[in-house]
């Protein structure tokens, strides 16, 4: 009777509020189905089934207020809510997550529109690593998780209101190497679902200003990151990342350029004393450079760098990759949140704060 009330009140609201929040929005479910990869033989022995989830979701397209926006080909933007088995129903259990999302038409035609949807938020599981209860969970240390979603739809045209989708994507979910274990869970994923636009969509064609400045910015972020040490139960340190980058703007949307990372630890120094000599993670300072392109939504950016080592490396691969998401506050200040990894593995994950010139 609750649901009944409630969708008879969304419905009159949005047929009379045609310029309120609900103009172009949509909701949604979708069905996944697939099986997470495992590169080791402890992470083979605990998948016991194939992984599948539901999802509702809510969803609104941009209008080009933007130039962004247009040059984006009027993305959608909105917050899923999934559920679902792992693939490991006896030692990792259901998995629950809600996370944003932007999805990035690429092809569009009058029945037929292929897109590319980003999505990060956050994941909960059921059973993560526990030494007396679950000691053979070595993929999930924690209940608390990051959980980023790569999905390539396709979706048909029914009606004006509903439309129906099938997908392929990846799902990622891991705590970053903040707590041990931590293989994380990588799942590639099928989909199918249905959308029901709550009105009409309006198209509203602008044309993307083409005027930007070709610019150099000169950046410099300092962030942290808390990161358990070599095994489970070790240590949990502070580790910190000071980086000085150069990036040149050469489309409304693009960067590149490149950068010096300093990887800090100040607790190195304990770690010595208290355990083994060689511990790769306690480094007092490692030194790297990086190649990065940037890729602009607005004020929200995607960074991606690749670099090597160049002093201090350690027992770490020569190479080191990160991403994340930047949003800029102002002229100069902005906040980030990157993935530090090693060919794939998670090293750690970094917030802070950036000031540009």
């Amino acid at each position: 009777m609750v649901c009944i009330l409630l969708l008879t009140y969304t419905i009159a609201f949005t047929q009379s509020k045609q310029n309120s929040f609900f103009k172009n929005s949509s909701i949604g479910v979708s069905g996944y189905y697939g099986s997470f990869l495992t590169t080791q033989p402890k992470s083979e022995y605990i998948r016991d089934s194939y992984s599948y989830f539901g999802e509702i979701y809510f969803e609104k397209q941009t209008k080009g207020d933007a130039d962004w926006q247009v040059s984006h080909n009027y993305p959608y933007w909105g917050i899923s809510y999934i559920h679902g088995n792992t693939g490991s129903k006896k030692y990792i259990g259901n998995m629950d997550a809600v996370y944003g999302f932007l999805s990035i038409p690429l092809i569009k035609a009058q029945q037929f529109t292929t897109s590319f949807r980003l999505g990060a938020g956050l994941g909960w599981v059921q059973k993560p690593y526990n030494v007396y209860t679950n000691p053979k969970n070595t993929v999930i240390g924690t209940r608390l998780n990051a959980y980023i979603s790569l999905l390539l739809q396709n979706e048909i045209k029914i009606t004006s209101r509903v439309f129906l989708d099938a997908s392929i994507g990846m799902t990622h979910l891991s705590n970053g190497g903040t707590s041990l274990p931590n293989l994380g869970l990588n799942t590639p994923l099928v989909a199918a679902g249905i959308r029901y636009a709550l009105n009409e969509p309006v198209a509203e064609k602008k044309s993307s200003s083409k005027f930007f400045q070709k610019k150099i910015s000169y950046t410099i972020s300092v962030s942290a990151a808390v990161k358990q040490i070599q095994w489970i139960g070790g240590p949990y340190n502070i580790i910190f990342v000071v980086q000085p980058e150069i990036m040149k703007r050469f489309a409304p949307n693009h960067a590149y350029g490149g950068g010096i990372s300093f990887f800090l630890n100040p607790y190195s120094g304990k770690d010595f004393k208290l355990f083994r000599t060689d511990i790769e993670s306690t480094n007092a300072i490692q030194v790297g450079i990086f190649g990065a392109y940037e890729h602009f939504f607005g004020r929200l950016s995607i960074p991606l760098q690749s670099g090597a080592y160049v002093y201090n490396r350690g027992k770490s691969p020569c190479m080191f990759q990160q991403f994340g998401l930047r949003y800029r506050l102002n002229t100069h200040l902005n906040t980030e949140l990157q993935l530090k990894t090693h060919m794939g593995k998670a090293d750690f994950i970094h917030a802070g704060i950036g000031y540009s010139l």
